[in-house]
């Protein structure tokens, strides 16, 4: 039996090596909802104004044919929807509801495994992938979210920033003028816009009117937002505990935050003790952290 399996391994890898190498590529691609019919489907150079090919949709389908003499970093547009994928020789398929649904080829199947995986994960996939796949925009980016998540992951000392007219009264702002102070501060990052961080207001507003005092403190730290909806929201929601306003990138660039709400607890030697804190975890975090220091 292992001798018919050591064969049966031998002639699969002589029927791969013989294999033909692609000459060409077919993009084969779906349309959502059957509203797109007879619509035109755009292929861009990333941050090029003008297409470099074209294809009409046709009962949901679209297809772009033709030759790709080194794989390069292409994007298919339709009104609002987009794939961003790599262009090789080779059958690529794409469904245009999915930004991230390019796979078929080798390239495009490193990429597909490659988003949203967790942190361990990604570090291992991206030592392993081709530099193409290493160099395209939006994996650096996750490259880098990813690397500064290790700087600020639980255990490590916080990271200060300040912002410019920070306070409500309209003076700077720095996280360390809250945060390594002797007491546990719970720094919430969130925006007006943002349904789940309105949902999360009255949990921690029960934190805060629970634990507020000597030993522990809440902060909101504003992102993605203007400092006038910050504010019409705090009004709106009777947010009493103290903010940083208008940090947009600031912040999340430093923690490593690509969604919100991201709610971190500060030890009180300002060290990071936990990160990702919603709902009823939250509340138990906090209980028995509190309960340990009085």
């Amino acid at each position: 039996m292992n001798r018919l399996i050591a064969i049966c391994s031998l002639a699969a890898l002589m029927f791969a090596a013989c294999a033909p190498t692609p000459k060409s590529y077919n993009v084969e691609g779906v349309a959502p909802n059957g509203e797109y019919n007879n619509q035109l489907v755009y292929m861009f150079v990333p941050e090029n104004d003008k297409p470099v090919d074209s294809a009409l949709i046709v009962n949901d389908k679209f297809s772009f044919t033709g030759s790709a003499n080194v794989a390069v970093v292409r994007q298919l547009v339709l009104a609002q929807l987009y794939v961003d994928f790599i262009l090789e020789n080779g059958k690529i398929s794409v469904d245009m509801a999915d930004p991230k649904s390019a796979k078929g080829t080798p390239l495009n199947n490193q990429l597909s495994k490659m988003w949203n995986v967790p942190d361990d994960k990604f570090d291992s996939l991206y030592a392993q992938a081709d530099d193409i796949v290493r160099n395209f925009e939006p994996i650096q980016k996750i490259a880098q979210i990813n690397e500064r998540r290790k700087q600020t992951a639980e255990g490590k000392r916080f990271t200060d920033f300040t912002i410019e007219n920070g306070k409500l009264d309209g003076s700077n702002a720095s996280l360390s003028d809250y945060v390594g102070k002797g007491k546990y501060v719970l720094v919430d990052f969130w925006a007006s816009w943002c349904a789940p961080c309105i949902a999360e207001k009255p949990v921690l507003t029960e934190v805060y009117n629970k634990h507020k005092g000597d030993n522990f403190e809440l902060l909101g730290v504003a992102v993605w937002d203007k400092p006038e909806d910050t504010k019409k929201a705090i009004e709106e929601h009777n947010i009493p505990w103290a903010q940083i306003l208008n940090s947009g990138n600031i912040a999340t660039d430093l923690y490593g935050i690509n969604m919100i709400p991201h709610i971190i607890l500060f030890a009180p030697d300002g060290t990071i003790f936990a990160r990702g804190l919603r709902g009823e975890r939250l509340k138990a975090v906090i209980e028995d952290v509190m309960c340990d220091c009085h």
